[in-house]
């Protein structure tokens, strides 16, 4: 929906889409190994974008560590900048996504939709003060032994979907004020 708002990364889709719906509208069974190629660049920056900026859940689920853990923390020359954290067998973690995602110290204008952030050739690739972002700045389906379950599912079929959906309907807000303040939705607290 953000294509709504920011009509440039509307433009910008429909120019990948549309070419490729064109060669295959008369058959979808063509299209759908077409897509599976994964010659759309620009839809899938956008679907990170968008994953980015509102991730399927904004905090993950309590987790319970299972041993005790210390963190460093941080230290710059003879300077300790972040403390060391002491966390304890069974004290509960909850990571927040959408906050973790929209760090400004990580992404440059980190309201914004920018789906060239995931163009390595972009300058909205790195972090404000030029450096490479934090691997873990992005991760709306987490990662490890406790990635997502849909995360494969979600990704295969929004390549198949969006596509579909832009080359034969054009979206808009049906109340004009969601243009300037887009409700939110998300699964969690």
């Amino acid at each position: 929906m953000y294509s709504i708002t920011y009509p440039e990364v509307k433009q910008k889709l429909l120019a990948e889409i549309d070419p490729l719906m064109a060669r295959h509208i008369d058959n979808l069974a063509d299209y759908s190994m077409d897509a599976a190629d994964d010659g759309l660049v620009y839809t899938r920056m956008a679907y990170l974008e968008s994953l980015r900026i509102e991730p399927p859940a904004s905090i993950t689920a309590a987790q319970t560590l299972s041993r005790d853990v210390t963190l460093s923390g941080k230290k710059v020359g003879n300077t300790q900048v972040l403390p060391k954290i002491h966390f304890r067998k069974g004290d509960g973690l909850v990571f927040a996504l959408e906050s973790i995602q929209r760090d400004p110290k990580q992404w440059i204008e980190p309201l914004k939709f920018i789906p060239e952030r995931f163009d390595e050739k972009s300058e909205y690739f790195l972090r404000p003060n030029g450096e490479p972002r934090n691997p873990i700045s992005f991760t709306p389906f987490i990662g490890g032994k406790r990635i997502c379950l849909g995360k494969t599912f979600a990704e295969i079929t929004t390549k198949f979907t969006v596509p579909l959906l832009y080359y034969h309907f054009d979206f808009d807000y049906v109340e004009p004020k969601h243009k300037e303040s887009k409700p939110l939705y998300t699964l969690g607290c």
